[in-house]
């Protein structure tokens, strides 16, 4: 029998780092069976943006039974894997489509991604700083397909890069790492651990997300205050609580059980919004319950209103080792299977897979603005009155999303139930 040799590929994107696989099946490895057919027909149509909700919703539900806080970016994962998909085929490009609600079709599908990460890009001006970036590293003995390498250049600017894995693999983990560090302007590190890149490695597809923005309205330093936060089952901890001067007129939203805001930054192109339910107990419900219908209607029934907003000031970092597993149950199954896996259009065999999938993020709130960022990898180897003004006090867990305002596309998204920094 012969041994199973394995080269990998990865994709890093701010908070997401996705690790491919490549392969070579055994002696006694038979061809994968005739492709099903694909689950992506039986979902609506939907548009890009939607698709991109839908894929942070439904992934959350996946990541949100782990306990504590969760902050990761929909944005760059699913932008890792669009990467990669561009090499997909059959049913494995099938199953990934459904999993990651990609859509539209073919180069169409490419652009829009394209497009919004130039519209990321240069939205800010000065009013803030953003960057989406992408790269590509591949082992300079290795042999890869035009298309997918102008896919990734033209639509990505994923230009590749060659390094040695066979003979200095460590030395082109620290490369890669130092990239993405640089990128997110070391707000993430050692996204890429030891023994994650090897001398079977062939590829590494990278994405890194970076944000930085002042809020356009700011929380008033000298009024922070240490604040009783109150966790689940009555236990409660100090957290530095920030709030406005007076209270201000704030896109708003109240039902039964919740309250919801949203913050703009300065530019008013990307704002935070925050869900905050009534008790802390009251978080999993809605929880339960999210979807991307009920955030659109949320975000449809804001009004302005004064409100007067107390925000705990916090610090996280968030790292799944791997989240393969969730991405097993949304359907993406065969990309992970040697027998199965059709990556072809790669470099043009049936020998890659992906082997684990991690990402990594970072936030961080405070009085003047929000910085957050993000890093994905796959590594594949071979005019009345006023009426008094309402209160939203966010002393209890809650959820937040940073979005893109013209699209609504989700960057960012995150539960917080501790607030103490890190």
């Amino acid at each position: 029998m012969h041994t199973r040799a394995q080269i990998r590929i990865v994709i890093m994107a701010v908070c997401s780092s996705i690790i491919f696989s490549f392969a070579m099946p055994d002696a006694h490895s038979k061809a994968p069976g005739p492709a099903e057919k694909t689950t992506a027909a039986d979902n609506p149509a939907m548009s890009f943006t939607q698709g991109n909700n839908v894929f942070a919703l439904t992934m959350y539900q996946q990541l949100r039974t782990a306990d504590g806080n969760i902050f990761f970016s929909p944005l760059s994962i699913r932008t890792a894997l669009a990467m990669t998909y561009a090499g997909a085929r059959e049913e494995t490009a099938n199953q990934m489509k459904s999993a990651l609600q990609l859509s539209p079709e073919g180069d169409a599908l490419h652009r829009a991604f394209g497009d919004l990460i130039t519209t990321l890009n240069t939205g800010g001006g000065s009013d803030y700083e953003m960057r989406v970036a992408n790269s590509l590293w591949g082992d300079k003995t290795s042999t890869f397909l035009q298309p997918f390498i102008d896919i990734n250049e033209q639509f990505y600017g994923g230009a590749l890069e060659r390094l040695d894995f066979k003979n200095a693999s460590e030395n082109a983990r620290l490369r890669i790492n130092a990239w993405v560090e640089e990128q997110t302007r070391n707000k993430i590190t050692d996204l890429l651990t030891p023994g994650s890149v090897s001398t079977d490695t062939r590829l590494v597809l990278v994405n890194a997300v970076y944000f930085k923005g002042l809020w356009e309205e700011q929380f008033d330093k000298k009024l922070t205050q240490n604040a009783p936060f109150y966790y689940v089952g009555g236990k409660t901890v100090e957290a530095p609580l920030m709030t406005f001067d007076k209270p201000q007129h704030l896109p708003f939203y109240k039902e039964d059980g919740l309250k919801v805001i949203e913050l703009a930054y300065q530019g008013d192109n990307i704002s935070m919004l925050i869900v905050l339910p009534d008790t802390a107990e009251g978080l999993a419900g809605i929880e339960e319950r999210l979807d991307e219908t009920i955030l659109s209607s949320w975000i449809a029934n804001l009004q302005r209103r004064s409100v007067q907003v107390h925000l705990p000031r916090f610090t996280l970092t968030w790292g799944a080792n791997n989240i393969v597993p969730q991405l097993q149950a949304l359907g993406m199954r065969d990309a992970f299977e040697p027998r199965a896996a059709d990556f072809s259009g790669i470099d043009g065999t049936r020998n890659l897979l992906i082997s684990g999938v991690f990402h990594k993020a970072f936030v961080d709130v405070y009085e003047e603005g929000t910085e957050a960022a993000a890093a994905t990898g796959v590594v594949v180897g071979v005019t009345s009155m006023p009426p008094p003004p309402d209160v939203f006090r966010a002393d209890r867990p809650f959820l937040f999303f940073i979005r893109e305002k013209a699209t609504g596309a989700i960057l960012f998204m995150g539960r917080l139930t501790a607030p103490e920094k890190n």
